[in-house]
């Protein structure tokens, strides 16, 4: 007779880190600073309030985008308040439509400096809005348009006149204007651009030098397992019997996918490993049996 078993553990991991008050700034309407301790909540969409504590020990105030102009986190993160264009497109295949342009109202919004210098750009992200904008100091701020739309054929095509946008406002040399072409509307690559025409010609080697925040971490694991079974089979009888312990080898891997908000708190974390053990004992001329294990262990 003989025996098999295959074993599935599906583990869950959840964790999270408590998110602090950190020294910053915001500005009123008036334009007055005041420094204080801001809720750092590395948001994931532009928030519209903020909450603020003027020491340690204070109550927590809300301060609404009516009331404030500009905010910032030491040496995190910087927000400022702005009536801009945004346009409605959003990228979902569903919403598709054939027209290339875009419909744009004025919003008042809280909008991230992603990159400051000669040229600024800012992030504004809310429900499946993910919009983009760019100014040169003391300008108006303008959006960087980008659209998806079908053709007659239905296949998808690309409004990129955030190109041209970047390119009739900025004064780049051959080699920016190469790496506009292949810029995407993505914010890697626009801060990437903008970090290149921010810093002078050894911008690349700085690059290279200061590279981005991982979101991928992978650890590979080995190990050794102690095993041994026993069971009760037998057709007319209910006999026990056991197999010798046995030393074997498991291996899996660790993979981590750290989300880009809330400061790196979060994680989706995979953790598949193997383990097997197989034996065989004779307890009488007519009982014979053989197992083999396997276990999956998956965890997310």
């Amino acid at each position: 007779m003989k025996t098999k078993l295959l074993l599935f553990l599906l583990l869950s991991n959840f964790c999270f880190s408590q998110i602090k008050f950190e020294s910053g700034y915001y500005k009123d309407n008036a334009g007055t600073v005041v420094k204080c301790l801001i809720k750092n909540e590395d948001w994931l969409k532009n928030p519209a309030f903020i909450e603020i504590k003027l020491a340690e020990n204070d109550a927590v105030v809300k301060k609404t985008i009516a009331e404030i102009s500009e905010f910032g986190i030491d040496n995190t993160s910087k927000y400022i308040k702005a009536t801009v264009d945004i346009d409605d497109f959003v990228d979902d295949f569903k919403s598709f439509s054939n027209i290339a342009d875009v419909t744009v109202s004025k919003k008042t919004v809280l909008l991230k400096v992603e990159n400051e210098g000669k040229a600024n750009l800012y992030s504004y992200l809310n429900e499946n809005l993910k919009k983009y904008f760019f100014s040169k100091p003391n300008d108006p701020i303008k959006l960087l348009i980008f659209k998806k739309y079908l053709n007659d054929e239905n296949q998808i095509l690309q409004n990129n006149a955030f190109r041209q946008t970047l390119l009739d406002n900025l004064d780049l040399n051959e080699i920016l204007l190469k790496k506009l072409s292949k810029t995407k509307y993505e914010l890697d690559d626009l801060n990437e651009f903008f970090q290149i025409y921010n810093n002078n010609k050894n911008a690349y080697t700085e690059l290279k030098n200061n590279p981005k925040r991982k979101t991928f971490n992978f650890n590979v694991k080995a190990g050794v397992v102690f095993n041994s079974y026993k069971s009760m089979v037998n057709e007319n009888l209910f006999n026990y019997f056991s197999f010798p312990a046995q030393t074997n080898f498991g291996f899996g891997l660790e993979i981590e996918h750290v989300l880009k908000f809330n400061n790196n708190k979060w994680s989706l974390y995979l953790d598949p490993t193997f383990e097997s053990f197989s034996s065989n004992v004779r307890e009488s001329q007519l009982k014979y049996a053989d197992i083999s294990i396997k276990i999956i262990n998956v965890g997310f």
